[in-house]
């Protein structure tokens, strides 16, 4: 568009950011899933081969995408919860399944070290890239449990600190 006549549009182009807090939720549906289950044979309405390549086809797609924070399937479904607000500006837009923090029992906690005027030692400084870089340790857990209730929710409070 650039020189041409329609340029004028891109004064009423908008920015699309989330609200600090927001969590997206995509839901990702099974294409022909009848058609694939009866042609591997398996029983209806719950067939545990089907379950559990449901579950690991979303732990693979968790385990490929780490801002994934929660899965949950549903029916011939998963749905999955990213939380964008710690992803770079631009990339904003647009059973159950976690990620759990594990400690790296190798690894000392950071201190840092000061000089006498309060100021940190140079290497000790790290840009923000660096920190993200250097990202938490998780692994996937899959289970199998009533997420509508609280019982879920207060035994995995850091999802929603996430």
């Amino acid at each position: 568009m650039s020189g041409s006549k329609f340029e004028y549009v891109k004064k009423y182009e908008l920015p699309d950011p989330l609200l600090l807090g927001t969590y997206m939720v995509f839901r990702l549906d099974g294409h022909s899933f009848h058609r694939f289950s009866d042609e591997h044979g398996f029983t209806k309405p719950n067939d545990v081969r089907a379950l559990q390549l449901m579950d690991r086809a979303a732990e693979a797609l968790m385990n490929e995408y780490r801002d994934i924070v929660l899965g949950f399937g549903e029916s011939d479904e998963y749905r999955f919860q990213i939380n964008y607000n710690d992803v770079d500006a631009r990339f904003r837009k647009g059973s159950v399944v976690i990620r759990v923090e594990v400690p790296s029992p190798d690894e000392p906690p950071v201190v840092a070290t000061i000089l006498s005027n309060d100021v940190p030692l140079q290497e000790e400084r790290k840009t923000k890239a660096e920190k993200k870089q250097k990202s938490r340790k998780t692994k996937i857990e899959i289970i199998h449990c009533d997420i509508i209730r609280d019982d879920f929710w207060n035994q995995h409070v850091e999802i929603l600190d996430q």
